[in-house]
Parts: C-alpha cells; sequence; structure tokens
C-alpha cells in the first residue's frame, strides 16, 4: 500500500532536540557529556513510527523505504529553509502567516569560523532597532559548534576591558558592566541567521567554542 502524499510536512514535538554536536542531556548530570552523532527523528527498520514524517512542498529529494509491516513511506533527505521556516512559524502562529520583514544590507551582520578563528565582516557601527546576524561555522572537526555572546557595555567600558577579563582567567560570570542581550549558537556546517533589536548604545560581540569554553572578544559595535 502506498503512502499518501500530504500537501506539507509534519513536525514531531521533542522534549529533547537531538541535533549533531549539541547536548542532549534531558536535564541529567550524568549525560553532561553525550552529544548524538547524527539529527533526530530519524528512520531506520525498527522505527516504524517514523513513516509520520512525510514528503511535502517544503521537503527536497525524498527516498522510499519500507518498514517491518510492508507499508512503504516517504522520506525526507533535505529541505528548502526558506519555506520551512515559513512553514513552521505559521503552524506555531495558529495557522497565520507570519510576516518576516526584509533587513537591509547595512543592518546585516557576519561572523564566521573555520574551526582556527573567527571573523567578523561588516560595520561596525548601526542605527537602533532590528540587525540579521549571520552565523557561520565551516570548521570541519566534528562537535566543534561555537556560541556569540553579544553583550552592551556599561558606559565608559570598551572592548579592552572585556579582553582584560578574558585574559586573567576561567571567566564564571559576566561582570556586571556587561549586560547580555544575545546567546546565538552556531553548531559545525550551521549557517543560522539570527534577528534582534538593538537599543542605543555600545556592544562587545563575544565568540565561546563549545568544546573547551574558550571566549575570543571578537568586535565592538556602536549603535546609535
Amino acid at each position: 500500500m502506498s503512502s499518501r502524499r500530504s500537501t506539507a510536512c509534519r513536525f514531531t514535538v521533542k522534549e529533547n532536540i537531538d541535533v549533531a554536536g549539541t547536548p542532549t542531556t534531558q536535564g541529567a548530570k550524568a549525560l553532561i557529556n553525550a552529544y548524538p552523532a547524527r539529527d533526530a527523528p530519524w528512520w531506520s527498520g525498527c522505527e516504524p513510527r517514523a513513516a509520520s514524517r512525510s514528503a511535502g512542498p517544503t521537503c527536497r529529494p525524498t527516498r522510499s523505504a519500507g518498514s517491518p509491516a510492508g507499508s512503504p513511506v516517504r522520506l525526507a533527505r533535505s529541505a528548502d529553509q526558506s519555506a520551512f521556516e515559513r512553514q513552521f512559524l505559521a503552524t506555531l502562529n495558529g495557522g497565520q502567516p507570519v510576516p518576516i520583514p526584509a533587513v537591509p544590507a547595512s543592518r546585516q551582520l557576519a561572523v564566521s569560523y573555520d574551526g582556527h578563528g573567527y571573523a567578523y565582516r561588516s560595520p561596525r557601527t548601526a542605527g537602533p532597532g532590528p540587525v540579521q546576524i549571520r552565523l557561520a561555522n565551516t570548521s570541519a572537526t566534528p562537535f566543534d559548534g561555537f556560541t556569540l555572546l553579544i553583550g552592551k557595555l556599561a558606559a565608559g567600558r570598551t572592548l579592552s576591558d572585556v579582553q582584560a577579563v578574558i585574559r586573567v582567567g576561567t571567566v564564571l560570570n559576566a561582570p556586571p558592566w556587561f549586560q547580555a542581550t544575545a546567546i546565538l549558537p552556531a553548531a559545525s556546517g550551521a549557517n543560522p541567521a539570527w534577528g534582534l533589536t538593538l537599543t542605543p548604545g555600545r556592544y562587545a560581540l563575544v565568540c565561546m567554542r563549545d568544546r573547551s569554553s574558550a571566549l575570543y572578544a571578537l568586535t565592538e559595535l556602536t549603535v546609535g
């Protein structure tokens, strides 16, 4: 019996999200170093429930597979990112489309990591309001994610103060003059885009390597 082609991808909500290279502790201390080797959910012959994932307009190349019960299923091997985002947001919004405003190039920031170092190739000044931050992790090392920390600096503080704190050694808590504004992750091979609204002030962009928690003060961004 053939499966019916769906008009939309279906989603499975899990209490933990298994994404290759990211922690999957489920809140258990014993699993603090547990990292999934591949993304989930995934299909195997012993998991017929995976048949609930069907191919739709947001899904690109598909393949057919058979379950132990003999029923074929169609599984998506990749997705149209823009279409997926629109449909996913609409699902969370009760079926109503969520408009995603376009951000001009002057308000697009880019941070990259290649496994050896970080790079920032964007303006160091911006007007207040929404900005898009694109992260690109091209590290060839598995599980080599990084996180971009954006903090608003108190008056009189600069990136040099952040660098001085990092040089002292292990940083357990952010100093009181560093107000955390955003924490943006990027797993190995990922290039997520994040949106946030910045108010006038001076911000420090700090990168943290997930595997070692090593910090690197990348640059300053002045908003105003």
